[in-house]
């Protein structure tokens, strides 16, 4: 299974500014092609190879303000290993008919978050971290409401336990 770098993209922003020539020298410097030149309101990207080539990409970060975008072929394009199959109970299989609801999942909540959030004035990738924000609180609340439900029953079982102990007294 042999990875390409299809692209490297280098920040235009932040921490380490790259401009189009020390980009470039970069790219040369280490072995990588300089020709083909992208500019974009974040990033400075220098095709390394066209991606309608490969099936499968990855972006990792080199460092320094620097990430690649690896590609695969399509026929060795990598696959992820399944994790082992627990057997679940009878009583805890869920139906094959029932699924999430979409507030239960994360694209569900953005479709539904970002309409609301245009409208009080968010855009774009303030937008999604506000949504994200949201997400973190709204998933907090519901393990607490989960914790304080697990509290309950077990303060009822111990309950039920000392009451069953005395009747047998």
């Amino acid at each position: 299974m042999s990875t390409t770098v299809q692209s490297l993209l280098f920040a235009r922003h932040g921490r380490h500014r790259w401009t189009k020539d020390r980009a470039r020298k970069w790219a040369v410097a280490h072995g990588y092609r300089a020709d083909k030149v992208d500019l974009t309101a974040n990033q400075i990207r220098l095709r390394q190879h066209d991606p309608a080539a490969f099936d499968t990409l990855r972006t990792i970060r080199f460092g320094q303000g620097i990430q690649a975008i690896m590609a695969w072929p399509e026929a060795k394009a990598p696959t992820r290993k399944k994790s082992a199959t627990r057997k679940k109970s009878a009583a805890r299989k869920k139906s094959p008919t029932r699924k999430k609801s979409a507030a239960r999942t994360w694209k569900g909540f953005v479709k539904a978050v970002i309409p609301r959030l245009t409208k009080q004035g968010y855009s774009g990738r303030d937008a999604m971290i506000e949504a994200a924000r949201l997400w973190r609180a709204q998933t907090a609340r519901k393990k607490t409401a989960r914790k304080k439900s697990t509290r309950k029953k077990t303060a009822r079982k111990k309950t039920a336990r000392k009451k069953s102990t005395r009747k047998k007294r």
